[in-house]
């Protein structure tokens, strides 16, 4: 079916050729969709957006792996089932924990034949995880921006990682993966088809090193939340300041990777270093301060603010009439209905963000 649930034909002009999306997106992009939707005992609703949507992540995949070539060069080789996970850089520890628990979910949801759920986890992961996380944690060590901890293990991890995926990906992506594959050093098959697949080592998995990682990443996250809600400019260094009592030696000695991920440059500890006209926030057990008094300008900003809110509350309210209209109601086709609710929910929670911005640059009068 459409994206619109409706059956396609060629009456209704709604047909999807696969041999034009393939042309146009890969054979890789159509295929990896097609398993991502492919959920049981509901029909697909296929739409060109959602098979761009694949290539782009094939895209990603390609530029993860040509960097990750670029980053191993040296490396030396190795016998996957003898690697262990005893870097002592704690994202190393903490990617190759998480991709145990994915080869068990992976291999799991492959086992029972839900093949969407293979494919969320395998996306989330190279994504979210992969890409987003742990390749930015490791390029101030092996650009030379920091030192002190063990780079060839760090190239060795990354290494063991992306063959991983590949293995985990190939039954979904074969040409991709396969491509990638053959570009990598010290492979240990001709083919990636005929690779084991990898399973599942607890030796590997490290509670402690995946809860201290999410520390690490929460502290990222709440200083990057607090820049958009204020506006603060991406070229614009920020100072924190933490309360971090029995974590303060963890973010100290990752001091650099925060300041680097999250575009901050000074990170104090104590309460006495606190300024004052700073936006607060908590992530896990540690309070973050960050001084606005400097950056911007918090009456000119409340009045950006003010006035997009009054621009909200307008169209909220055209759609909130429409919606409340029983004509329309009646008349209306069940997709445009929908439709109207989704933009409805996506006003009132872009208003929700905005009112949380006001608030917080309220407190700073």
């Amino acid at each position: 079916r459409d994206a619109e649930g409706k059956k396609m034909s060629k009456s209704r002009g709604n047909v999807i050729d696969p041999l034009i999306m393939i042309d146009k997106f890969g054979c890789d992009a159509f295929r990896f969709t097609l398993a991502m939707l492919a959920s049981q005992g509901r029909d697909i609703l296929l739409s060109e957006e959602r098979i761009e949507g694949s290539r782009n992540f094939v895209n990603k995949i390609w530029n993860a792996a040509r960097l990750t070539l670029s980053l191993i060069q040296g490396v030396r080789g190795f016998k996957e089932e003898s690697f262990v996970n005893d870097s002592p850089f704690l994202p190393d520890r903490w990617i190759v924990s998480r991709l145990q628990k994915v080869i068990k979910e992976v291999t799991d949801s492959i086992e029972t034949y839900h093949f969407n759920e293979a494919s969320i986890s395998l996306y989330d992961f190279i994504w979210h995880e992969f890409c987003d996380w742990y390749l930015e944690l490791i390029k101030p060590n092996l650009y030379g921006k920091v030192s002190g901890f063990n780079n060839e293990k760090t190239k060795e991890t990354l290494l063991f990682t992306l063959t991983s995926i590949l293995k985990l990906l190939h039954p979904f992506m074969p040409f991709i993966t396969e491509e990638i594959y053959q570009m990598l050093p010290h492979r240990e098959a001709e083919s990636l088809v005929i690779e084991r697949f990898p399973e599942v080592r607890e030796n590997l998995v490290e509670e402690e090193s995946e809860r201290e990682m999410e520390v690490i990443k929460g502290v990222i996250e709440t200083i990057r939340k607090i820049r958009g809600e204020v506006n603060i400019q991406p070229n614009v260094k920020v100072e924190a300041y933490l309360k971090a009592d029995g974590r303060q030696e963890l973010l100290l000695k990752y001091a650099p990777y925060i300041m680097e991920l999250a575009k901050v440059k000074d990170i104090k500890f104590g309460e006495k270093e606190i300024k004052e006209r700073c936006a607060i926030d908590v992530a896990y057990d540690v309070e973050i301060y960050i001084p606005l008094e400097d950056i911007i300008d918090v009456e000119r900003e409340i009045s950006r603010i003010e006035k997009e809110m009054r621009k909200l509350d307008e169209e909220l309210e055209k759609i909130f009439k429409k919606m409340n209209n029983r004509e329309f109601l009646g008349k209306a086709p069940p997709e445009v209905i929908e439709k109207n609710r989704e933009i409805m929910e996506e006003l009132k929670n872009k208003r929700l963000k905005l009112a949380s911005s006001r608030k917080r640059l309220g407190a700073l009068r």
